[in-house]
């Protein structure tokens, strides 16, 4: 790949890894992905979600009334530049909901 538009400029892509990541553990923020530092990583939540699900840092939180974090209703998207992945995590409500995500390298 010669590159992509992100963010309004040209960077060069070298990979694209798509993963699906889903939480077991309602109220306890999981890790998206151990990496290393990406341009880019589009994180939507699945079609499937029955509840909100929220993307932030290490102490995210889905629950109502104790939110952290941005919240994604089920197809909902953020897009997330110049970061390492292993610093984004996320929180659900309903056990077996998640994301899927593309990181661009």
């Amino acid at each position: 790949m010669s590159g992509v538009a992100l963010g309004g400029q040209n960077s060069p892509v070298t990979s694209l890894d798509s993963i699906r990541k889903v939480s077991t553990t309602p109220g306890t923020a999981v890790q998206l992905k151990t990496d290393d530092h990406c341009i880019g990583a589009i994180i939507q939540a699945l079609s499937t979600n029955t509840n909100l699900i929220a993307i932030g840092g290490a102490a995210v939180i889905a629950g109502a009334g104790t939110e952290t974090g941005t919240l994604l209703a089920a197809g909902a998207e953020i897009t997330i530049y110049n970061k390492d992945m292993d610093d984004i995590y996320l929180d659900v409500i309903t056990s077996g909901e998640g994301v899927s995500i593309n990181v661009i390298k």
